[in-house]
């Protein structure tokens, strides 16, 4: 049986803005908020069928006789707008504690267009219907003479309802914890904000996290399945 591996070449074009504030009522508390807008991106590109071959003359010929012609592509996406507000307490001179809350509002992914330009009966659009999601984010700094220790959590929550979930993006609900450490080499062992001068401050950290299994069941049947994720890096 002969396959066929896709190409695509894409150009892909977009405008957005970032706005945020930061606000410092004192020297140990700080609160930020930002605001970042969603984008709508039109894609263009060329789209080819590269056909592989089987060695069968008689099933090569029919194979190639119903491939369509490269041809331009195009289609729509849709990144979403973000909410951020976060705030820094230091409860002493060398503790520092923190807290982020993100809102996307992924509810504008609603669909994938794919538009043809020559072969017409190729066109589709992909259904999608993602909601609006939002992450927690928590963290502590101690830092002592020489080294400093930190932890944090984290919990995202899914956008993609279970019929957009596929092996490409297995999106499910996560919880990450975190663990770093962080040591001063240099003549005065101050820390510092950087890394410049005689100060040198190597960092290193230990990341575990565990994602929701979710079973996707708009595929095709061999497709279908649970998709459970998670990671454990150093």
């Amino acid at each position: 049986m002969a396959t066929k591996l896709k190409e695509v070449d894409v150009v892909i074009v977009g405008l957005g803005w970032t706005g945020g504030i930061f606000i410092r009522p004192s020297d140990s508390f700080s609160l930020g908020a930002s605001y970042r807008t969603g984008t709508k991106k039109n894609v263009t590109g060329v789209g080819r069928l590269t056909q592989i071959l089987t060695g069968n003359a008689v099933v090569d010929a029919s194979v190639a006789a119903g491939l369509p012609p490269a041809q331009g592509v195009k289609t729509v996406l849709r990144f979403p707008a973000m909410w951020s507000l976060g705030a820094a307490w230091l409860p002493a001179k060398d503790w520092t504690l923190e807290g982020n809350l993100n809102y996307v509002e992924w509810k504008v992914f609603t669909d994938l267009p794919l538009t043809f330009e020559t072969t017409s009966s190729l066109d589709n659009s992909i259904v999608e219907d993602y909601e609006n999601a939002a992450q927690i984010r928590l963290g502590a700094e101690h830092r002592l003479e020489s080294w400093s220790y930190r932890f944090g959590y984290y919990y995202d929550d899914f956008a993609a309802p279970t019929e957009s979930v596929s092996p490409l993006l297995p999106d499910a609900k996560r919880n990450g914890v975190t663990l770093g450490l962080g040591f001063m080499f240099g003549a005065t062992k101050r820390w510092k904000s950087a890394t410049c001068g005689s100060e040198t401050t190597p960092h290193g950290c230990r990341h575990w996290v565990t994602q929701q299994p979710r079973r996707s069941t708009n595929l095709i049947p061999c497709g279908n399945g649970t998709l459970p994720a998670g990671m454990n890096c150093l």
